[in-house]
């Protein structure tokens, strides 16, 4: 609703961005997960060809190359709307997505449709970060049943093999991922400017991201219910 809050959340894979949107939803927030991989509705809405156009404008980007409009801004028109979706049906709304400032306007064109949008980058420190994706990366071998090999072989990674070469190395695999996914020009919400915000999430024994993110959204400390936030998460992903 109007009266409400609406939040981005931003942050690098494994930072904890999802994490924290569905920890507000357990505060009866709603939670659009701006990935979309699981959303039928959003699929019906084009979503995958938007963010196939959004990702080939990012690659630009990293190379150099100009990028218009038209390129990336279909994908958070999208988002824009599933947002303005939820705010219909509850007072508080969070929107999670890993970008947000790579191509510049983007916190212009979400205050065209929410005026008081706040942005909060979900900070982890560079070292942290990619530890927790290969830890992530392993536990999905596991379960998905695919060797690092077989990884490197898959479609998405052609851009790193043309690269790197067609055998899988750690250490080659990182550095494809900090160009890319880990590229520090994904993000851009500058703590100084109005409405942008920073919480750290480097220690997730600590509970200081909640403490932070509890009072940009003037929420009364309550124990953190790990099990509830899991539970969102496997909700959202079993029906793929």
């Amino acid at each position: 609703s109007l009266d409400g809050q609406v939040f981005f959340i931003a942050g690098y894979p494994s930072a904890g961005k999802t994490f924290m949107g569905d920890y507000l939803a357990t505060r009866g927030w709603e939670h659009v997960d701006g990935d979309l991989i699981a959303n039928p509705e959003a699929k019906a809405m084009g979503s995958e060809e938007k963010v196939t156009a959004f990702w080939a404008a990012m690659q630009k980007v990293f190379k150099g190359g100009t990028v218009e409009r038209e390129e990336w801004v279909p994908y958070y028109d999208l988002l824009i709307k599933l947002t303005k979706k939820a705010w219909e049906t509850k007072t508080n709304v969070v929107l999670t997505y890993a970008v947000l400032g790579i191509f510049g306007g983007e916190r212009e064109l979400f205050k065209q449709h929410f005026p008081k949008m706040k942005f909060i980058n979900v900070k982890v420190d560079h070292v942290e970060l990619i530890e927790r994706f290969w830890k992530r990366h392993e536990k999905m071998k596991e379960e998905a049943g695919f060797t690092d090999q077989q990884y490197w072989d898959y479609h998405e990674m052609d851009e790193a093999r043309a690269e790197y070469g067609p055998v899988f190395s750690k250490e080659n695999m990182t550095k494809f991922m900090e160009k890319t996914v880990y590229n520090p020009r994904l993000i851009n919400i500058p703590p100084s400017e109005p409405d942008c915000f920073e919480i750290d999430n480097s220690d997730t024994k600590s509970n200081t991201a909640f403490e932070q993110l509890n009072a940009i959204a003037g929420l009364p400390w309550k124990t953190v219910d790990t099990d509830a936030i899991a539970q969102i998460n496997y909700e959202r992903y079993k029906n793929m």
